[in-house]
């Protein structure tokens, strides 16, 4: 029924000059159909599905060129991206396989690769989790060896709570933008890493 409706209302739109794209009325789901407002716009690239809006645009067109520069294995768990407006300090954030990107282009070209990678460390990490290839119990044992924190980001974490995934994603991150630099300075991390990436699958 909603998705009738949702039909009905693009029709509209359309003999009303405004702008609609088809793909919102194919490939849309009843929940996202609850969830998203009229003018957004979804598309499809090798398994992923990305919502957005007319201003997202160039932001999108960032993303889809900075997963190009991934090897297929370790985008398998991203199932949707999103793109928001600014949400305090958050850059990003991800629940299970689907990530929000908030104010991306805002950000300068180098934090916005990190913002991405970061996230998608933790959808490759939830997809390792699910089909039973991720020890994170060893991945914490090579942090550990390292003996150091890859960031202040992810040292806070580990304080507070004894959180290790924000160190994971960051790792993650560094190993697919500055791998020489993680492989110098956090040798366990690297060699876990690689031995996942191109083992795992």
């Amino acid at each position: 029924m909603r998705e009738i409706i949702y039909i009905i209302t693009a029709i509209a739109m359309y003999f009303c000059g405004l702008n609609v794209n088809n793909e919102v009325i194919l490939q849309s789901s009843i929940q996202q159909i609850e969830n998203v407002e009229l003018g957004t716009f979804f598309i499809s690239k090798n398994g992923t599905k990305f919502v957005f809006r007319e201003k997202d645009k160039k932001s999108l067109n960032i993303v889809l060129d900075y997963l190009d520069d991934l090897p297929v294995q370790v985008k398998q768990g991203v199932k949707e991206i999103h793109f928001e407006d600014k949400n305090e300090n958050i850059a990003g954030v991800t629940k299970g396989n689907v990530i929000t990107l908030y104010d991306y282009a805002a950000y300068n070209s180098s934090t916005q690769r990190h913002i991405l990678y970061h996230e998608i460390g933790h959808t490759y990490a939830n997809e390792l989790n699910r089909v039973n290839n991720f020890n994170f119990d060893q991945y914490i044992e090579n942090v550990k060896n390292d003996g150091n924190y890859i960031s202040d980001y992810s040292k806070s974490k580990i304080k507070e709570n004894n959180n290790y995934s924000e160190d994971f994603a960051d790792a993650f991150s560094m190993y697919f933008r500055e791998k020489n630099i993680l492989r110098r300075k956090h040798k366990n991390r690297h060699e876990y890493i690689e031995s996942l990436v191109y083992e795992s699958y």
